[in-house]
């Protein structure tokens, strides 16, 4: 249980960076969301400026590791967009 309330600390108070992201496997990014996801709950939707921008920078390096994983490239969206 410590990890668990360690990292929700972190993603409060520090500003992280995307090779943080970079080094976590599935599990804990899975959790990385969760966590998240009910600190979004929880809170009504209002993250207090760190917990924003680490949710952003989360939300920026899933989309990079989605594309990377499945081959999407960044211009075939650009001109289906």
């Amino acid at each position: 249980m410590y990890y668990a309330f360690g990292l929700r600390d972190l993603l409060s108070v520090a500003e992280l960076n995307k090779e943080f992201f970079e080094e976590l496997d599935t599990f804990q990014l899975n959790f990385i969301e969760m966590v998240f996801k009910q600190m979004i709950d929880s809170q009504m939707g209002l993250l207090t400026e760190t917990e924003h921008y680490n949710y952003e920078l989360f939300l920026e390096f899933s989309r990079e590791h989605f594309q990377r994983t499945y081959g999407i490239d960044q211009d075939l969206i650009k001109k289906a967009g």
